[in-house]
């Protein structure tokens, strides 16, 4: 893809603006206009276009569990899709869209939720990646930045059992 090709670009709204930009500086603001945060999406590689498919961004990320897969596809919908809330048949589409293998969708989900917290319930049978799950995703493909991920988020400790008295 040429960064230096020239797009036509129309805003509207409170103030108005018509010129030709480049298709860098186009993916900027489009990243910006749907909501990502920022002007460059994190993909684990610096200055780089957005992926042009799931299966090319599960490719670049390499996730090696069902866990890190659903946490890369649920950043794939949130960042790449504008979709930050999303059901399971969404993360189902993705997957299929991705031709990548979950032996188990809905338990792979379930156990991004509630063991890894790699997502988060968004109430109305929603999820969303946490941003624990976003630290993973960037981290990807290094197994080392994955690790530094995982002992950077503070663990929630159960509380004990309290002896019952006699």
């Amino acid at each position: 893809m040429n960064d230096e090709a020239k797009c036509k670009l129309k805003l509207t709204g409170g103030m108005s603006f018509e010129g030709d930009i480049t298709l860098a500086v186009a993916h900027q603001i489009i990243g910006i206009a749907i909501g990502a945060g920022s002007a460059t999406h994190e993909t684990g590689r610096r200055d780089s276009a957005p992926p042009k498919n799931a299966k090319t961004f599960l490719a670049d990320k390499k996730p090696l569990t069902d866990v890190e897969k659903i946490a890369c596809l649920a950043f794939y919908l949130t960042n790449f899709e504008a979709t930050s809330r999303f059901k399971g048949s969404d993360i189902e589409r993705v997957k299929t869209d991705a031709a990548t293998h979950i032996s188990n969708l809905a338990r792979a989900i379930d156990n991004a939720t509630r063991q890894s917290k790699f997502l988060a319930k968004a109430g109305e049978g929603t999820k969303q990646i946490t941003s624990l799950g976003e630290s993973i995703v960037n981290a990807l493909p290094n197994r080392d930045a994955v690790t530094a991920a995982l002992n950077d988020e503070p663990s929630r400790r159960r509380k004990r059992a309290r002896k019952k008295k006699l």
